[in-house]
């Protein structure tokens, strides 16, 4: 089992990764962009040919991992924080107070 590096996809260190059931080298990074605390990246499985949004808020400590169709790809990357209802948390630490 291996995992992929939410962080490492989204340009931090190791410290945070969302756990996958294939090796972290199935997956290639399409798209990585960052906006203030905000850093997505999607990815494509080359073994199962499945498109994941993962979405990074370093804020509040939030870490989604969206499966989406190609046709939907390009929308969900762009606003992942929509479509929270049809993806998962795979971490969340305590909220930031500000």
């Amino acid at each position: 089992m291996g995992e992929i590096d939410v962080d490492r996809a989204c340009g931090g260190g190791a410290e945070h990764a969302a756990t996958e059931s294939a090796d972290t080298d199935d997956y290639v990074d399409l798209a990585t962009r960052f906006e203030g605390s905000i850093n997505v990246a999607l990815f494509w499985d080359r073994v199962k040919g499945d498109l994941i949004v993962v979405a990074q808020d370093r804020l509040t400590g939030e870490d989604l991992r969206i499966p989406v169709d190609p046709d939907r790809a390009t929308e969900v990357y762009r606003h992942p924080f929509a479509y929270v209802s049809e993806g998962q948390i795979v971490r969340l630490k305590g909220v930031a107070h500000t």
